[in-house]
C-alpha cells in the first residue's frame, strides 16, 4: 500500500516538474534562415494560379489570409505560395508527361 502512493507521488512530482519546466522555457524565436522567406521558382497571384497548355492544366488555390498574428500571417501565406509555386516548377522541370493528357496515350 505505501509503495502505491509513493510511486504515484513520484509520478505526480515527475509531472509536475515537466510542466513547471515547459510553462517557464521561451518558446525559439525563429532566425531569419528558418523563416519562409525564400522566393518561389514560379511567380503566383494572390490566392490562384491557373495555367493551361496543350499537355496539361494547373489550377491552384490558397488562402490570402490567415487568423494568425500579423507576422505570422505573412509568413504562413508566403510559405504557402513557395510550396505551391516550387511544386508546379518541379511538375513542369520533370516533364512528367505520364501524368499529363499528351501522356496518356
Amino acid at each position: 500500500m505505501r509503495k502505491d502512493i509513493l510511486s504515484i507521488a513520484v509520478v505526480g512530482i515527475a509531472l509536475a516538474g515537466i510542466v513547471v519546466y515547459t510553462g517557464t522555457r521561451p518558446a525559439p524565436a525563429l532566425s531569419p534562415a528558418t523563416r519562409a522567406t525564400t522566393p518561389a521558382r514560379v511567380s503566383l497571384p494572390a490566392g490562384a494560379y491557373t495555367e493551361q497548355t496543350q499537355s496539361y492544366a494547373i489550377a491552384a488555390n490558397y488562402p490570402t489570409t490567415t487568423p494568425l498574428a500579423h507576422g505570422a500571417n505573412e509568413a504562413a501565406i508566403t510559405q504557402m505560395q513557395n510550396y505551391i509555386g516550387d511544386t508546379i516548377f518541379q511538375f513542369k522541370a520533370g516533364g512528367n508527361s505520364s501524368n499529363s493528357a499528351a501522356g496518356a496515350k
